[in-house]
């Protein structure tokens, strides 16, 4: 699985946070194995120099799928990783679980279909 970390002009980008957000996507998504291709991790700050307002968003491909998207806007941005990642693994799951359901419930080969 490939991961980028993107962020914008507001969060101050460093090997030491990308290297963290990497271990946190790789560890979440882990037991999905290669069925993730790719990972891009946006992190922003919407409220420049106050405080709050910080978001994560995430890209993800599936193998053999369309790219998924999901984001979580927080006062933290520790909480906004966290919950966008909650976000993508649900919606993870919930797709391999009906792509695997449809190949289950498919007529075989020879079986009339209803």
């Amino acid at each position: 699985m490939q991961v980028s970390v993107l962020t914008d002009n507001h969060i101050r980008g460093s090997e030491e946070l990308s290297t963290r957000v990497k271990g946190l996507v790789e560890d979440a998504l882990a037991r999905f194995g290669e069925r993730v291709t790719w990972v891009e991790v946006h992190l922003g700050d919407e409220n420049s120099v106050k405080r709050g307002g910080q978001w994560c968003g995430l890209n993800v491909k599936l193998a053999g799928l369309e790219t998924f998207n999901v984001s979580s806007g927080s006062g933290d941005l520790d909480q906004s990783i966290d919950d966008a990642l909650d976000k993508l693994v649900k919606v993870i799951d919930r797709t391999i679980g009906k792509r695997e359901d449809a190949t289950k419930n498919a007529p075989m080969s020879g079986e009339p279909g209803l």
